[in-house]
């Protein structure tokens, strides 16, 4: 696993650690999204249209775009 990983999300940018825990807190901290929301809206990372609760975006964003297997 990268020791870094650079957020798409919006054209964000910033670096944090590549773990699921990071991925989440960057996702409340950063873009503000209620990761305990179950309303769903399209995922913003570039060049990705999933439509994904809110709930479930930040292991969206990390199973798909961050720690792709």
């Amino acid at each position: 696993m990268a020791c870094q990983a650079r957020c798409a999300f919006k054209s964000c940018g910033q670096l944090f650690s590549p773990t699921m825990g990071e991925t989440k807190k960057h996702l409340e901290q950063v873009h503000n999204v209620n990761t305990h929301s179950p309303m769903a809206g399209q995922c913003m990372w570039s060049g990705c249209s999933r439509r994904v609760p809110f709930s479930s975006l930040a292991t969206h964003i990390f199973n798909t775009h961050v720690n792709p297997k």
